[in-house]
């Protein structure tokens, strides 16, 4: 099995009960909102992929007003989530296979910590998903391990499957295309959740916000003399 389809069919909700309690406040630190005020961002209709019991989503509601939809491969969290936050649209898939129709376009999309946990056989899968639903101009703001280099590193929460998390920069991956462009970026130290200089590369995170436009092409001209 996949490590993409034992998140959907265990690890989900293992995370989930390993995590609950913590994540009930951490609407108090967390790069994700953080950023979001700091450019002064009011988005109207969000999708967080992985976005465990709407928490996040909750939060913007209260804060603009958005249209908020969850993609979360968690029973218990999407049931969690639908008790306490039902202004909100829950989906039980992956990432790599959004369950929206091509006319169905999101002005922000948000990734936080989940780039890592997929199996590099479904990476540009997921990549073709958000581009596919992220309107043009539209925000995608991804949070996740920052190192210096790309490392892989053995996932010891599953005892019986081999399972990795990937760390590198993903925001690169879209930066590349030229059609997404890096509008700001904050990194911190992933234990204490706070911005430090000097934390070692493998507890570095980073939240990067990109915007999509697909007129980033200048035309050049060429003066042809006859």
């Amino acid at each position: 099995m996949n490590q993409d389809n034992i998140f959907l069919n265990y690890e989900g909700d293992n995370w989930f009960k390993r995590n609950i309690s913590s994540i009930v406040n951490i609407s108090k630190n967390d790069f994700i909102l953080d950023i979001i005020r700091l450019y002064n961002i009011v988005p109207k209709n969000v999708l967080e992929i992985g976005a465990s019991n709407g928490f996040r989503l909750n939060e913007l509601h209260n804060l603009y007003g958005s249209k908020c939809t969850a993609v979360e491969p968690s029973e218990l969290a999407i049931k969690d989530g639908k008790e306490r936050y039902p202004h909100i649209e829950f989906h039980k898939n992956l990432a790599s296979e959004l369950p929206f129709d091509n006319n169905i376009k999101f002005d922000m999309i948000i990734m936080n910590f989940v780039f890592h946990w997929i199996s590099r056989e479904k990476l540009f899968k997921t990549i073709f998903e958000i581009d596919r639903v992220l309107s043009d101009k539209g925000i995608l703001i991804i949070g996740d391990f920052m190192p210096d280099s790309p490392v892989k590193v053995n996932y010891h929460h599953v005892k019986d499957e081999q399972m990795w998390t990937f760390k590198q920069d993903y925001a690169k991956l879209f930066t590349s295309s030229n059609f997404y462009t890096l509008v700001g970026y904050v990194s911190g130290h992933h234990e204490t959740k706070k911005l430090d200089p000097d934390v070692d590369s493998m507890s570095r995170i980073s939240v990067s916000l990109l915007r999509k436009n697909y007129d980033a092409y200048p035309e050049m001209k060429f003066n042809i003399e006859k």
